[in-house]
């Protein structure tokens, strides 16, 4: 999540949007979005939403590890090896919780 020249510690707690490209569908209610693949979190999805998709997300920024290595059989229950393994053990980053999901393309 590139915010320019604001510090992440800053941006944590506070509310976000970003207009991006949906990089992977991961689990129910976890995308990726953009080059760094941000993490998003949501409740809803717009239904017919898939890799490629241009979207606007608002959420709360939150500082953490999204998933970690206990967490693969789950992932690999809902996609395949080669898609789930990037996203395991990345360490803290911020993400967005909470969001709101909107199809603009």
């Amino acid at each position: 999540m590139d915010q320019s020249e604001v510090p992440a510690e800053e941006l944590v707690g506070e509310t976000l949007t970003l207009a991006n490209e949906v990089q992977e569908v991961l689990v129910p209610g976890v995308i990726a979005i953009g080059g760094e693949d941000t993490i998003v979190m949501a409740q809803q999805f717009p239904e017919d939403l898939t890799v490629g998709d241009e979207v606007e997300v608002t959420g709360t920024v939150e500082s953490r590890d999204v998933f970690t290595i206990d967490d693969f059989e789950a992932l690999l229950a809902v996609t395949d090896e080669e898609t789930a393994t990037p996203y395991i053990d990345r360490e803290e980053e911020l993400i967005l919780t909470e969001a709101t999901v909107t199809k603009t393309g």
